[in-house]
């Protein structure tokens, strides 16, 4: 059994993305093709940064909502309420990218280990999927968001810098759901321990 934040990500959020995509394939013939092109393909980044940012925010919500039931049993409600709130303050999902730092910072509040070599140990999650969320996506997403006028490149396994393109953006969300795969699997067994089962 899966999180309902993995459920959502491979059923809504997906089909979120598969709209973005679709869109940025077929670009408007009244605007200029590249200025399209480029338009709608950065639409197409920036939704899935966003929904895999709200897949990992809803992980992390989930697994909050895990350990309440602890919490229940151990504490008293204020003692409690007071502890969840805690947890849910100042987390790194809310005011930045889901990048590997700030998705080891939020979780390890709880307890799942997402250190690197334990996310590939478990797998699918490879280092070079990993290497999306901080080497490419997010930083063709601050590009984007912050940089100039040109349109982000990215160095292809051959050293050779090119413009992103759909293919690159479908790769990295390829990548991205063998991390929430992982990081599913992970948060639910790293959960069990404390909770005496797993979580979802």
């Amino acid at each position: 059994m899966v999180s309902r934040a993995l459920d959502e990500w491979e059923v809504d959020r997906k089909a979120e993305i598969r709209l973005a995509r679709e869109l940025a394939v077929k670009s408007p013939p009244e605007l200029p093709a590249q200025s399209a092109a480029n338009i709608l393909l950065a639409s197409y980044i920036r939704v899935c940064v966003a929904e895999f940012q709200a897949f990992c925010a809803a992980l992390y919500g989930e697994a909050v909502e895990s350990v309440r039931t602890v919490l229940d049993r151990a504490v008293s409600p204020a003692l409690r309420d007071q502890l969840v709130n805690q947890l849910h303050t100042q987390t790194a999902l809310a005011r930045g990218n889901p990048t590997h730092d700030n998705l080891r910072r939020d979780f390890d509040r709880l307890g799942p280990d997402l250190r690197k070599r334990r996310l590939v140990a478990v797998g699918p999650a490879t280092d070079a999927d990993l290497a999306v969320l901080d080497d490419h996506l997010m930083k063709v997403r601050n590009d984007l968001v912050h940089g100039g006028e040109r349109f982000p490149s990215v160095e292809s396994a051959d050293g050779e810098s090119h413009l992103v393109t759909i293919a690159d953006v479908d790769d990295w969300l390829r990548a991205l759901g063998r991390i929430a795969r992982t990081m599913d699997s992970v948060v639910g067994d790293d959960l069990s321990r404390p909770l005496g089962q797993r979580p979802w």
